[in-house]
Order: C-alpha cells, then sequence, then structure tokens
C-alpha cells in the first residue's frame, strides 16, 4: 500500500447528525449494530518511524458479533481472547487494553478523501467502553458528549508523517479530558489492522485517522501544522452526534498465560448493569476488646447475579480494601481488631464486577472495652478460659516485649489499679488464673 511519505492535503469527511436513511437509529426503539472488540498492546511491541513504541497497537479482534436489543433490555456477553492463538503468547497483564465498539448496522457510502475513490461503506461508532485486565469500563457521557468517541489511526513503522498525527491524538487523549479512546492500526505489523484498513476502509493510505466507524475523518496531517486543533474539531463534532440511549459496561479478567476473559453488557435505554442490592447491617459481636481480632459477616444479592465485592468502614477512620469478588448471595466474613477504647459504627458497601456500588448499609454500634464482664478475660470473648491463660503465659514469658492492648485485664490482684501498666502484671495475676481455673475454683474480680 501506497504509505503518504510526504505531507499531503487532508481531507474531511462531513455527514449531517440525521442521514436520509436513518443512519443514526436513535429513535427508542430496538438496536441492531456490530460490536467489536478490540485487544491492543497498550505500549507496543513496534516503533513508529522516530523508533517510539506506538500506543495502544491492535492486535486482533476477541469478537465481531452482529447483536439486537430490544427496546429497555439488556444484552450481554462472556468471551474470552487466547493471545498464543493470536501470534502474541509473549503479551503481559500489565500492558494490554480492551475495547468494546458498538457500530450501527446502518450504513452510509463516506468516500476518505473526496476525488480519490476511497469509498466505504461508513457504520457509525454509537458507544465504546475501554478496559485493561482487572478492571472495568464504561461508555461515558461526561464533558457534553453523548457517547464514548473511538479513533482507528491508521499508521505503519515507515511512515514518516504518521509520528505527527500519533502526537497530536495521543495528547489529545492524554490531555483534554474527553470521553475518548483510540487503536493504532499498524498496517505492515499486523494482519488484523492491515485487514481492516484494506478491507473494511478500502486500501486508504496512512497516516488516517477515522473518527467513530467514520463519521468523521482526515487522512494525512496538517500541511498548516495544526493537526492537532483539525483532530479535536472531528473528535467534538463526533461527541455532539445524536446516538441511541446505550449503556455499555466491559470487564476484563487476566486468567493467565495470555488469555483473558471479556464481559460485555450493554442495555438499550436501560442501565447496562443495577448496583447490588441494599446491603443489612454487618453481623458480629457488638462488645469486643482491643487487640484482638474481631469477624464480621455481610452478604447481598446482585439483581443479574453478578459477583460482588464488599468493603467495610471499621468507624474508627480506617476502610478497608475491597474483598471478593464473592458469588452473588456468598458470605463475605471479615475480622477486624482495633487497638483502643472506642464506640465505632461499622457498616459496609458492595459493588459488582461493573462498578455498580450500593450506597453504606445501616451501622452495627460497636462498644470496644478493655474490660468485658471479669478481670482475666483477655480475649473479650465473654469467659476466662485456657485461651486467656495462654495469652497470660505468653506475655510473661514468652513474647515480653509484646504490650497488652488493656493491662488491666491481666492485672488480676489489682496491683496496678487504677491504671496498670506491665510491671503491674506478673506470677501473682498467673497464679490467680490457674487457681480460678483448675485449683479452687474461685471466681476472678469484676471488672472496675
Amino acid at each position: 500500500m501506497l504509505l503518504l511519505a510526504l505531507v499531503v492535503v487532508f481531507s474531511t469527511v462531513l455527514m449531517p447528525c440525521a442521514s436520509a436513511n436513518g443512519a443514526n437509529n436513535s429513535s427508542r426503539a430496538a438496536y441492531s449494530g456490530t460490536l467489536r472488540v478490540y485487544v491492543a498492546e497498550t505500549e507496543s511491541r513496534w516503533d513508529d518511524d522516530w523508533g517510539r513504541p506506538f500506543h495502544y497497537a491492535f492486535l486482533g479482534f476477541a469478537a465481531v458479533d452482529e447483536i439486537n436489543i430490544a427496546d429497555l433490555e439488556v444484552w450481554d456477553t462472556t468471551l474470552t481472547w487466547d493471545a498464543s492463538a493470536a501470534g502474541f503468547g509473549d503479551v503481559t497483564e500489565g500492558n494490554l487494553t480492551v475495547f468494546a465498539v458498538l457500530f450501527n448496522s446502518a450504513g452510509h457510502i463516506e468516500d476518505l478523501r473526496p476525488g480519490y475513490g476511497y469509498w466505504f461503506t461508513a457504520h457509525d461508532g454509537d458507544a465504546t467502553a475501554a478496559a485493561h485486565p482487572g478492571e472495568s469500563g464504561r461508555n461515558d457521557t461526561t464533558a457534553g458528549f453523548t457517547h464514548t468517541v473511538f479513533v482507528e489511526e491508521g499508521s505503519a513503522t515507515t511512515c514518516v508523517n504518521c509520528p505527527y498525527v500519533a502526537d497530536a491524538l495521543h495528547d489529545i487523549h492524554a490531555n483534554d479530558g474527553y470521553p475518548l479512546h483510540y487503536v493504532t492500526l499498524v498496517e505492515d505489523r499486523s494482519i488484523p489492522a492491515q485487514n481492516r484498513l484494506n478491507e473494511y476502509y478500502n486500501n486508504v493510505p496512512v497516516p488516517v485517522g477515522i473518527f467513530d466507524g467514520g463519521y468523521r475523518s482526515m487522512m494525512g496531517r496538517d500541511p498548516g501544522g495544526d493537526t492537532r486543533g483539525e483532530y479535536v474539531s472531528r473528535i467534538e463534532a463526533c461527541g455532539a452526534r445524536v446516538v441511541p440511549p446505550l449503556d455499555m459496561l466491559l470487564s476484563v479478567t487476566w486468567l493467565g498465560g495470555g488469555d483473558l476473559e471479556i464481559e460485555i453488557g450493554i442495555g438499550n435505554g436501560a442501565p447496562a448493569s443495577s448496583a447490588p442490592n441494599a446491603l443489612a447491617a454487618p453481623i458480629g459481636d457488638d462488645l469486643v476488646s482491643p487487640g484482638y481480632g474481631h469477624p464480621y459477616q455481610v452478604s447481598t444479592t446482585d439483581p443479574e447475579s453478578d459477583s460482588i465485592s464488599y468493603q467495610f468502614d471499621w468507624g474508627d477512620g480506617s476502610l478497608s480494601e475491597w474483598y471478593g469478588p464473592y458469588a452473588s448471595g456468598e458470605t463475605c466474613t471479615q475480622s477486624y481488631e482495633w487497638d483502643s477504647e472506642n464506640v465505632c459504627d461499622v457498616r459496609a458497601k458492595a459493588r459488582d464486577v461493573w462498578g455498580s456500588t450500593t450506597d453504606w448499609s445501616a451501622s452495627l454500634a460497636v462498644s470496644v472495652e478493655c474490660c468485658i464482664g471479669t478481670i482475666g478475660n483477655l480475649d473479650g470473648l465473654g469467659i476466662v478460659d485456657g485461651t486467656d491463660l495462654t495469652i497470660m503465659i505468653d506475655v510473661l514469658f514468652i513474647h515480653p516485649t509484646v504490650p497488652l492492648a488493656c493491662w488491666g485485664t491481666a492485672d488480676c490482684d489489682g496491683s496496678g489499679a487504677p491504671n496498670p501498666g506491665p510491671m503491674d502484671v506478673d506470677g501473682t495475676d498467673l497464679t490467680i488464673m490457674i487457681d480460678h481455673l483448675f485449683i479452687g475454683m474461685d471466681p476472678m474480680p469484676p471488672c472496675p
């Protein structure tokens, strides 16, 4: 294919917001389109003409599916991508990006460079979501855009003008805050990229930018030096286009060995995913001692039976990490250790694999008290038993430099009252505990 080695006069394809054949497909009705799932290397193994790695270099399609979604319905699918089968078995988890793009089934004939005969059937992009492995993404409508715009950048390793276009697009993507994603179709390194440019876009020369499947385009770079401004105008025109009311979610999981699990949900006039159902307050002890882990349980269900993760607010200023995912309805149990006396409101929230999150649950008021019931109840579990004796022996003889959270519960003879410390816990206190458990069974002193 002829590469544009010289600066060429750019061309623009301008389409009206609504074509005569109804290409927008934007009324509240059943939606039909083609879902293309692109897999790209975030920082490419291939270098451009200036010796720099391409960004988001297209490796291949994980899926190309014709889909139909009734009004107010949700369509979803789960698929896998095998890097080895695609010829890229050495990919790494942290260097992949997946793009799900929905192109309208209604087409219109366009010329990528009017007068030169690069005719093709454009199918406008209506929704885009992107995610790295371990993350989820959503079709974004911020910045006044009706949808996330998708750009296919045609390039090649020996194209002298392509780096100018690449720099403009990458800078816009990184700094301008638009809902925007793009892939680079490196035609002389990637057979799938070559096929996309040749078979679908009619052997178009590079560099070329194809916006939302052909709703806008630009061949070459601006001879006046404002390639960036030309790209911005096309991106903003795409973002203002009336599109069907689509909500699209994408979740990507690394399965190891280059394999990806890709989950996609698309709602037509409806959310692609609802948040999990509301949580009840966590279940667990409401009277505990500091210095020891105490378990708390939560669970809920998800309307679409999606997997669920949970986060706890422990009421002392600490938020947990997200635990999970758990199956819908499965119980999540996590322990927490408070370090001092307090009254803490423990609560939790849940989110599904798409990032849809509940509000905080009702709170469980937990009183963290140094002494519960009687002196000698070191673990705060209500009775003095062999576990408390083991803790006492450990404090005195095995790990004497490890402090107790509450020395008062171990000061069985009250020698350090009212503010006992480590010097007040000794063999006399151990003898009192042994006598209580095994000899005289005398009751332990009550908490002060």
